[in-house]
């Protein structure tokens, strides 16, 4: 052995050792030594002829990610003996793990030759072909994991090779070993998206699809006692999944569907218990999602989809849900949620019937998780469908009012998803209203917080959807709901907190106080004035919540950023509901002083400070001229917030920038929108002597590499730039003060310009088509 395979193998030995100092010093060694292209035959050689297995490969692995770099600098008959080579040690070797990592050197320089030459590395095709022919089960393996790996990597270039290697992969599908069509069925489904590209490519792989569905359904009949038939099953399902909708054969999606509802009506087939059924029915329903996303012709017809729909239904049901984490699922239970959804979209009107059938039963159940499969069901389908029948609402009001928490749970889940996701019709009013007052029901009574927390999500999202009138007509059941929740949940944080309780119970706890904070603001946001009444009573909650949230305790707050920046937040809408009466003043003094403390507190979290500037932006929005004194104060505050670096940008290579998202981006929108609000509730004449200040800091938003901080930027210059127009048109002709807001409008319109263009900047198509 040569001194540097000696000290090579040294090195592989020491990078493996726990010891950092030994694995730097060999770190920096390899480095050195693979400035050299010369080396790639040394770490070739080490790869077959290292003394341990780990050094073989660890030499593979190293020698796959030095290739692209290195082989370009070996000369012409250099280069193409190092090809050769490595084909002789891909051939020579025994070792699976030391295969594999040889195999992505393989893919490396094929890519690597395919640059340098323009063409395939044929003798690696040729090889490939060798092996999967072979007796060696170990090298027809590692020969299908790489051909999956080359048809990920090299795409198209592998066109005029279809015919033989759908030839080939039929066979290999039906290999005598259970881990060869394992692997054969894997490139089988890479196959499906990078290949099916032509109608004149589909005749290459029908036989492979043939074969596919017939591995299946052979392995679903298999005894229980055959260990490798769930992993068999769970691959040809997978790899259908990608072909079915690739060829676009009915007859194949049929078979796919039929296959389908077999897996997931079997419960001791094929060895189908614990891990291995779950793993099985979650492909079987993407299976069937697939099919249904792609064209709902490949389900079948109507009792096809209806058998299809009803399986996907009975596989939305947690069998064993966690009483520890409520948001734990098992992955089958998401995959026919999923399903389902895909379904309705695809075919609502075949498929809601099947699905409100289902649900008429289930929630009759005894069964608990029966009852939340219904719920589950009923709302994922309409989230497809998009569209609501009259009386869609009636299952979810009934399971706000059960005794268990799981289906309470999933009403909650299903009314903040339906309130997202559905068209506006009368019906969809309708039953919001409906779901509106079954929460309000459920608050005073709810005693799991995590539940309270999701049914005032659920609130929240239903009032952003609903009109003022129609959330004026649910106020008076809603708001007192509400304020008794939030009263309780604070105190119960509180306690919690006070007493030292277990940090799980107080983030609960303080997750619902936030969460019926966000419910009120949303309450008052949504009916605006109608919400006068309650306002007091409103300001004087989120008030005593707001000191909680303030007041340190053993150096920190009692409550968590969260709460106080979700309170501030609501008390910015209930203020501005009732602004103008005199019988609110006080209490609306003492939440804006509560306000600015948050905002001239350097110390304060950011989250709180954005929702600081939140609610002084929707009390300016609301007061209009009145808020002109405040100027002074809180228009320094958001100026600073621009200013300050927040590291939320990573450069990439071509000169383009990628946003990060940091702690303080949030404040930066807020601060951003806050400075444009304050423009326009004031006019351009009051807001002028800030202008200096406010619109260089607006403008250099406009550079950011988020796109929602441009986004922010762009609704802010709009705003600045009307007020602009409004105080030039005030100014005589001739007044020295028309060319400063004349060069002030330029600036606006440049920094608008610049957002357009959004050059070398991620989201900025996004950006453009909000600005239009």
């Amino acid at each position: 052995m040569g001194s540097i395979e000696a000290e090579a193998d040294q090195v592989l030995e020491l990078l493996q050792s726990p010891g950092n100092a030994a694995r730097s010093q060999a770190e920096a060694q390899l480095e050195t030594w693979c400035q050299n292209p010369s080396f790639l035959a040394v770490l070739m050689t080490r790869a077959h002829r290292a003394p341990s297995p780990g050094s073989r490969q660890l030499a593979a692995s190293v020698l796959a990610w030095r290739i692209p770099r290195l082989w370009h600098g070996l000369a012409e008959g250099d280069a193409s003996g190092f090809q050769s080579t490595l084909l002789e040690c891909f051939c020579s070797c025994q070792e699976l793990p030391v295969l594999r990592s040889l195999g992505e050197s393989c893919n490396a320089l094929c890519q690597a030759v395919a640059a340098r030459y323009g063409a395939m590395w044929e003798d690696l095709l040729r090889v490939l072909g060798r092996l999967l022919c072979g007796e060696s089960i170990v090298h027809r393996r590692a020969a299908l994991e790489l051909l999956a790996a080359l048809v990920r990597s090299m795409g198209g270039r592998l066109h005029g090779h279809y015919p033989e290697i759908g030839q080939t992969l039929t066979a290999c599908v039906k290999d005598a070993d259970a881990n060869v069509r394992i692997a054969a069925l894997s490139v089988v489904g890479v196959a499906a998206s990078s290949w099916c590209n032509s109608e004149q490519d589909h005749k290459h792989w029908h036989s492979a699809a043939d074969a596919t569905l017939e591995v299946a359904a052979a392995t679903l009949s298999a005894p229980a006692t055959d260990s490798s038939a769930p992993n068999v099953l769970a691959a040809a399902l997978r790899a259908l999944g990608h072909l079915a909708p690739a060829l676009q054969s009915e007859a194949l999606g049929s078979a796919s569907v039929e296959l389908a509802c077999r897996v997931l009506g079997s419960a001791d087939s094929a060895g189908l218990r614990g891990h291995s059924q779950e793993q099985c029915h979650a492909q079987a329903l993407q299976l069937l999602r697939s099919l249904s996303r792609r064209d709902a012709r490949l389900l079948g017809g109507q009792q096809a989809i209806a058998v299809g729909v009803a399986a996907a239904c009975r596989a939305s049901k947690d069998q064993a849900p966690s009483v520890d984490d409520l948001d734990e699922i098992s992955a089958s239970a998401q995959s026919g949620r999923d399903c389902l959804r895909a379904l309705a979209r695809a075919s609502p009107a075949q498929v809601l019937p099947v699905v409100l059938e289902f649900v008429q039963a289930a929630s009759q159940s005894a069964d608990a998780m029966d009852r939340a499969a219904a719920v589950h069901s009923v709302a994922f389908a309409l989230s497809g469908a998009r569209e609501a029948p009259p009386g869609w609402a009636v299952p979810l009001a009934r399971a706000l009012a059960d005794n268990a928490v799981w289906v309470r749970q999933a009403a909650c889940e299903g009314t903040a998803m339906l309130a997202e996701c559905l068209s506006p019709s009368d019906a969809v009013s309708e039953g919001m209203l409906l779901l509106l007052r079954a929460l309000a029901e459920l608050l005073p009574r709810e005693v799991q917080p995590e539940v309270l927390e999701k049914a005032a999500a659920a609130m929240t999202a239903v009032f952003k959807e609903l009109s003022t009138d129609e959330a004026a007509s649910v106020l008076p059941v809603a708001a007192p709901a509400l304020l008794h929740s939030l009263g309780a949940t604070s105190r119960a944080a509180v306690a919690t907190a006070g007493s030292g309780g277990d940090p799980s119970d107080l983030a609960a706890a303080a997750a619902a106080v936030a969460s019926v904070a966000t419910a009120l603001g949303a309450a008052a946001c949504a009916a605006a004035d109608h919400f006068e009444p309650m306002a007091a009573e409103a300001a004087a909650a989120l008030l005593i919540v707001l000191q909680a949230a303030m007041q340190p305790s053993a150096g920190k707050a009692v409550l968590p950023p969260a709460v106080l920046a979700a309170a501030l937040d609501a008390a910015g809408a209930v203020v501005a509901s009732a602004w103008s009466e005199a019988g609110f003043f006080a209490v609306r003094d003492e939440l804006a002083n509560a306000a600015r403390v948050v905002l001239l507190d350097g110390r304060a979290p950011s989250e709180a400070r954005a929702s600081a500037h939140n609610f002084f932006a929707g009390v300016a929005l609301a007061s209009f001229e009145e808020f002109a004194p405040s100027l002074a104060l809180v228009v320094s505050p958001a100026v600073e917030a621009l200013q300050a670096a927040d590291g939320g940008e990573v450069a990439k290579s071509g000169g383009r920038r990628r946003a990060v998202r940091t702690g303080t981006q949030e404040e930066r929108v807020a601060a951003t929108e806050a400075l444009g609000a304050y423009a326009a509730a004031v006019g351009g004449a009051r807001f002028a002597p800030h202008l200096s200040a406010s619109l260089p800091a607006v403008c250099a938003q406009a550079r950011h590499a988020s796109a929602e901080v441009r986004a922010a930027a762009a609704n802010a210059l709009g705003r600045i730039g009307r007020a602009l127009g409004d105080l030039a048109q005030g100014l005589p002709m001739g007044h020295p003060d028309r060319g400063a807001a004349s060069g002030l409008a330029q600036a606006v319109a440049q920094a608008v310009c610049e957002i357009i263009q959004g050059k070398g900047l991620d989201g900025s198509a996004a950006v453009r088509s909000g600005l239009q």
